[in-house]
């Protein structure tokens, strides 16, 4: 009976100290190193509630096997009957501890996700509006540029002639059937310095003559620098320049 009782005591200070490990398991998860880590460390929580998990199931396994023995000898102390008891008791309450934090660590996960899911929301929608306003910035600032000899121009439904009298005095202006295909499209905002490849250039459409200057580079050659891109296209979005 004397080793009985040791072997009682034996197995309730086991119990003792894995009652201790857990409460201190259970005080990093609480505590750590900051509550705003909890999450972020879901992995290091983890592995702590396993190990709890693990001393609860080996706390149980040692009670219910010094019930089963006590049950045996009828003699039994009482003391140790009570601490036992008391031990199931200590046990069932932070059972209760740990399933409570399990559902608050649940709990912080679902927020956590919940607000993932906003900020990814919020990511798409900026993304999304982000591209509308480049295709509509690219659209606003779109401009057609198309050189060449009036022959050329023509052929390519670029220009014509009309107005005059008995076919003198006629206009060279732009072909009601304008085919932008025919011409090179522009960024207003890039397009500042233009390469104007021909002799004698002269712009058909019409733009502030205050807004560009026409510099020659060679005899067959000259640059068309925009100094106010506002200005320059604000009457046509269509540049055409005429050469010989």
């Amino acid at each position: 009976q004397d080793s009985l009782e040791k072997l009682y005591i034996f197995t309730l200070d086991e119990i003792d100290n894995n009652l201790d490990n857990i409460k201190d398991k259970e005080g990093i998860i609480l505590i750590g190193p900051g509550n705003e880590n909890v999450i972020s460390k879901k992995e290091q929580i983890l592995n702590h509630i396993r190990s709890i998990n693990t001393l609860m199931e080996d706390n149980k396994n040692k009670i219910s096997k010094l019930e089963h023995s006590l049950l045996a000898y009828k003699n039994g102390k009482r003391v140790l009957l009570n601490s036992i008891k008391q031990a199931k008791e200590r046990v069932g309450l932070q059972e209760q501890e740990i399933n409570d934090l399990k559902k608050l660590l649940v709990q912080n996960e679902f927020k956590i996700n919940e607000l993932n899911q906003q900020l990814s929301a919020k990511n798409t929608l900026t993304e999304s509006l982000t591209e509308q306003n480049n295709k509509l910035d690219k659209d606003l600032n779109r401009v057609y540029f198309a050189s060449g000899t009036y022959k050329e121009l023509r052929k390519k439904h670029i220009l014509m002639k009309e107005g005059g009298v008995l076919g003198l005095g006629k206009v060279k202006t732009l072909d009601r059937n304008l085919d932008k295909n025919e011409f090179n499209e522009m960024n207003q905002k890039d397009a500042t310095t233009i390469v104007l490849n021909g002799k004698k250039p002269k712009l058909i459409t019409k733009h502030p003559l205050k807004s560009y200057t026409v510099t020659p580079t060679s005899n067959d050659a000259a640059q068309l620098t925009i100094t106010d891109p506002a200005s320059f296209w604000s009457n046509s979005k269509y540049l055409v320049v005429e050469v010989q």
